[in-house]
């Protein structure tokens, strides 16, 4: 383990500093959970302001993470058995694009910033166990999508001629793991396969 921090390769991520979180009339707050003193959460914002500050007068990246979930849930890692209390309680609960799921007010956030929302458990939650894999790079996020997904036990399936560059030779090599077929036969069997209950 590295004793001290190297500004020279370090990142400051600030995770769920939003408001369903932490505003006082967020739903964390509605519904009593966590019990945060408004000079808690302010001492808690002046911290990020500063840590904030002090990254960007090194030149180094600032990453914002929020969770941000679909009404239904299916992007969400969280047991529905904890998150249903809570959207029973408080109403929306970082739905995404709502005024909950924003970032705290008075955050120093510039466009140069990089955001990213979580997002998890979608394929597991929509009960998928087949994936038709297709986009681009071939040699690149394809490959690392089908190594991963094969690595968690799905069936992956390579759509030839619907990923970039076409005609890579990275197919030939994917296809010693996976089936990698034209787009035409992955139809027909789509059209011919009924839906399972």
């Amino acid at each position: 383990m590295e004793a001290g921090i190297s500004l020279s390769r370090a990142a400051l991520l600030l995770v769920d500093v939003q408001r369903d979180l932490l505003h006082e009339d967020g739903a964390l707050a509605r519904v009593g959970l966590p019990t945060l003193r408004t000079e808690d959460r302010q001492r808690l914002l002046s911290q990020y302001r500063e840590l904030v500050a002090a990254m960007r007068h090194a030149g180094r990246p600032i990453v914002w993470v929020k969770t941000a979930l679909r009404a239904d849930l299916v992007d969400s890692g969280h047991a529905r058995s904890w998150l249903e209390p809570r959207r029973e309680a408080a109403g929306e609960f970082l739905v995404e694009g709502s005024w909950v799921a924003e970032l705290m007010d008075g955050l120093p956030v510039e466009s140069s910033d990089y955001v990213v929302v979580k997002k998890s458990r979608i394929l597991r939650n929509v009960h998928a166990r087949k994936l038709i894999v297709t986009g681009g790079a071939t040699t690149g996020c394809v490959w690392a999508t089908v190594q991963d997904g094969l690595a968690l036990g799905y069936d992956m399936t390579v759509v030839a001629d619907a990923v970039y560059p076409p005609g890579a030779a990275g197919l030939a090599a994917l296809a010693r793991w996976c089936p990698v077929r034209p787009a035409t036969d992955v139809l027909a069997e789509l059209a011919a396969d009924p839906v399972e209950e």
